[in-house]
């Protein structure tokens, strides 16, 4: 890899995962390491970028400073990876140095970075690369069409080979991590935003809309609605794919809403641990919109939520409780 490092930059991640509402208001981003939630990579707004090894108890400052980022996610052997608006960045050594990947990447606007199976998969607005080596050499992930930024990945780690890329209107499907990709038609009122990949037994997508919460286990060909499911669901989150009983869900409010039932939604974060028959209310934080829902797949000790006012907080038993993690500019 080029040890060339940029003054600027601008990231599922298994499990990492942000709505469109986050990428467009968020001014700070979160990853955590999929194998150690306790290890996890904060960057905020004219802040910069920061690592901690103990949830956020402590902080220790990385170079660059990002000027705006996407989307963080973290590999093994202390991989970052950082999809940004001046390109795609990477450290193979825990932060100490980032440079850009070798290989032929897309120039432009980098909005998503995730991790599937052993490969690194990242989009920017003119197309989608793969790495198969950790990070250190990218090449086109060989996904046809336009309008990337559009995009985001989806991947499960129950199913290490599956990789979607998932659009407002159609998502490419990989079974084979990467190699080849289909195209299939996306849900109702889909929102790329509001997606969980492989999620339960069998096998689902959970989806989450202006409707509600719908369900296929057919690969996206049929869609079941929650019966109970609250409505105007920009963010959903699985934070243990082997079941599809715990959800976590976000209301965004956006221009317009009003018109679709007549009044405006409330801003709200919710938790199903039934699989959608019951729903607790009022679990945001610091009772501002939930825009960021951050995990390690299955390691539901650790979980971490940023919001709209500001807030970035951790929580050990599933959003009952909350505990500020002060972001360094906020620490004395």
């Amino acid at each position: 890899m080029k040890r060339r490092i940029s003054g600027l930059a601008a990231a599922l991640l298994l499990g990492a995962l942000a709505s469109p509402a986050a990428a467009a208001a968020a001014r700070r981003t979160l990853g955590v390491d999929p194998k150690e939630p306790r290890r996890i990579v904060l960057w905020e707004e004219g802040v910069g970028l920061f690592a901690s090894a103990d949830a956020g108890e402590t902080w220790s400052k990385l170079s660059p400073t990002p000027r705006t980022v996407a989307r963080v996610a973290l590999g093994d052997g202390g991989a970052i990876y950082l999809a940004t608006d001046d390109g795609l960045l990477v450290s193979l050594d825990g932060g100490r140095v980032f440079g850009r990947p070798e290989g032929t990447l897309p120039a432009g606007r980098y909005v998503d970075v995730a991790l599937g199976g052993q490969a690194v998969f990242a989009i920017s607005e003119n197309g989608v690369v793969r790495s198969v080596d950790g990070g250190r050499t990218f090449r086109s992930a060989g996904v046809p069409g336009r309008a990337f930024h559009l995009y985001r990945i989806r991947t499960s780690p129950r199913f290490p080979n599956q990789v979607a890329l998932v659009s407002a209107s159609l998502i490419h499907r990989s079974d084979d991590g990467g190699e080849t990709w289909r195209r299939i038609a996306a849900g109702p009122d889909f929102d790329y935003g509001s997606v969980a990949w492989g999620v339960g037994d069998p096998p689902a997508i959970l989806v989450g809309n202006r409707k509600g919460v719908h369900k296929s286990t057919d690969g996206g060909a049929t869609w079941k609605a929650f019966s109970n499911a609250p409505s105007f669901l920009r963010g959903l989150w699985a934070p243990d794919p082997a079941t599809d009983k715990y959800i976590l869900a976000s209301t965004q409010p956006q221009p317009g809403d009003e018109s679709w039932e007549g009044r405006a939604p409330e801003k709200a974060f919710y938790r199903t641990i039934d699989g959608g028959r019951s729903w607790s209310t009022n679990l945001s934080p610091d009772g501002g919109v939930v825009l960021e829902v951050v995990f390690a797949p299955g390691r539901t000790e650790a979980l971490y939520v940023t919001t709209d006012r500001g807030g970035v907080f951790r929580s050990g038993n599933r959003g009952d409780s909350w505990r500020e993690i002060a972001p360094p500019a906020k620490s004395p």
